[in-house]
């Protein structure tokens, strides 16, 4: 007899004889238990077959193995399981499926996979096997981004055989449930037209739609999705990266590749290194981002770097030529005066608690008086070893790996600074000046603003630990001028270095001191 559910669920559509309870006298009018009609079978057959179609036909790769072999075994494995979630499916390791016992084990229960989902799997397997991965579907699950951009590859191989928008992973599993023999109808050599208004994977037919789509594109790097030697990503992490960069600089090429990826919608290649691209995503992180001019155009300087070094590998034929950078405001660089610094420091020394195993009230105030004293930037300090500090003679030694500018570097500390570096590694035994359990100079922001708001002084972005490489500049200029400060702070140019200097606080003879003297009078 069916159970409650299904008649709850399907009442309307069932006529009753006199006793409703009595099976023998229901009458379901051609549907089964489960209120599935033959018709309604055979149409989910033939949307199974339409999307398998185009998946076999899956343009791009995915980690390694080509999309025409990933996103088949997916789907099937997520009709014959039923039961299992996406997530669930992707968190699968390699181990989880044995192929010579054709079993698949999912949260310790072990299921048989229907023949041609088993195939399916092998396929994955064999084509997966010269990468070592260690996942039986290769593609992050921790994110919510990187679904998304799963999601919008399901997208585009659904509409390229003009499905509607209903058809989801949601609906296939659904379908699934309801349907157990599903896998037994499928087609696997079906065959379909596919649309060709649909090019890109992720695009969308309208340009409001395509803007939608792309605001809820991948923030971050995702599995391969186009050949390795066509890709940007990989270019940059086998090439780029070895011979140009450090850590901080690769970090942000890696923010501007997921830029580009969140324009795109799709991982970046060669194709896209032209000159028109640069305009239009220029255009694109202007209006469609909280991004400032300045971080904007870096972005695009990082992206043109790339693109010189592909021409030099011989990877494209031609470099970039009219490439428009946005214009952006001129800051006068402004700096802490005396008092400020002082109050700075002392509303510093009583900050309460711990950082690591140094007392809060110790850490904090040595931190901003080193940084002031040396001039060093943030990243510099925070990755100093405790032997570059010589106590006994008051020098500290700068590694050139620690420098932005890869350069050596011998500054002398004072007396006060110097007493203060000791009584902080008096707390501290650890192998680096500043030992804490932060990481990244953005949880050091963070409390920096604090102490900014407890001393009343402004707490913007331009007013953080690089305002007081400023100060340690300008007053350095101010005393033995520009050139000095410029070697002081390891700069390239004294124009760099004028970026620094706050004219505000520089004893010269000022413009207005030379005008002659107007006094307006009135009736």
């Amino acid at each position: 007899m069916p159970d409650t559910h299904s008649l709850s669920v399907c009442v309307s559509r069932f006529s009753f004889g006199k006793d409703p309870m009595n099976s023998s006298t229901l009458q379901t009018d051609g549907l089964n238990a489960r209120g599935l009609s033959p018709h309604r079978r055979s149409a989910n057959a033939k949307t199974v077959d339409r999307l398998l179609a185009s998946a076999r036909a899956m343009p791009g790769h995915v980690a390694g193995i080509p999309a025409g072999i990933f996103w088949p075994a997916l789907l099937m494995t997520i009709i014959d399981t039923r039961g299992s979630t996406l997530c669930g499916l992707l968190r699968l390791s390699a181990s989880d499926f044995d192929r010579d016992a054709g079993e698949l084990r999912i949260r310790g229960r072990i299921q048989v996979p229907h023949p041609r989902s088993t195939d399916a799997l092998i396929a994955l397997q064999s084509a997966g096997a010269p990468y070592a991965l260690s996942q039986l579907f290769p593609w992050p699950f921790d994110t919510l981004p990187h679904l998304k951009t799963l999601r919008n590859h399901f997208t585009f191989l659904r509409r390229r055989v003009m499905l509607p928008s209903h058809i989801t992973f949601r609906w296939l599993r659904n379908t699934a449930k309801t349907d157990p023999h599903l896998m037994s109808r499928i087609d696997p050599f079906a065959q379909f037209e596919f649309d060709p208004n649909v090019r890109t994977i992720g695009q969308e037919h309208g340009m409001g739609t395509l803007k939608k789509q792309r605001n809820r594109a991948v923030e971050g790097l995702h599995p391969l999705s186009v050949p390795p030697e066509i890709s940007l990503v990989r270019f940059f992490e086998d090439v780029y990266a070895p011979l140009r960069l450090t850590k901080t600089r690769c970090d942000r090429m890696r923010s501007t590749l997921q830029k580009v990826m969140a324009f795109t919608a799709t991982e970046p290649h060669f194709a896209l290194l032209n000159d028109n691209f640069c305009d239009t995503f220029t255009v694109w992180m202007l209006n469609n981002s909280i991004l400032q001019r300045t971080t904007i155009n870096l972005h695009l300087r990082n992206f043109l770097a790339l693109w010189r070094l592909a021409w030099k590998k011989r990877r494209v034929d031609e470099l970039p030529r009219d490439v428009t950078f946005l214009r952006v405001p001129k800051r006068t660089p402004d700096c802490w005066s005396i008092d400020e610094l002082h109050r700075l420091i002392a509303t510093a020394a009583q900050e309460p608690g711990l950082v690591g195993v140094v007392p809060a009230r110790v850490f904090w105030p040595t931190l901003l008086a080193f940084l002031f004293v040396t001039g060093l930037r943030i990243g510099a300090a925070l990755s100093l070893p405790r032997k570059s500090l010589d106590l006994e003679n008051g020098w500290l030694h700068v590694p050139a790996e620690c420098q932005k500018q890869l350069a050596d570097q011998s500054i002398q500390i004072g007396p006060d600074c110097l007493a203060a570096m000791q009584r902080l590694l008096e707390f501290d035994t650890g192998p680096l000046l500043f030992h804490s359990p932060f990481r990244g100079p953005q949880v050091y922001r963070k409390y920096l603003r604090r102490i900014l708001e407890r001393a009343e002084l402004p707490t913007g972005r331009r007013d953080l630990f690089h305002k007081l490489r400023r100060t340690c500049g300008t007053f350095i200029a101010k005393a033995l001028g520009e050139q000095a400060a410029q070697q002081y702070l390891g700069h390239s140019s004294v124009q760099v270095t004028r970026a620094y200097i706050d004219p505000r606080k520089l004893d010269r003879a000022q413009a207005v001191a030379v005008l002659p003297r107007i006094v307006a009078s009135g009736n």
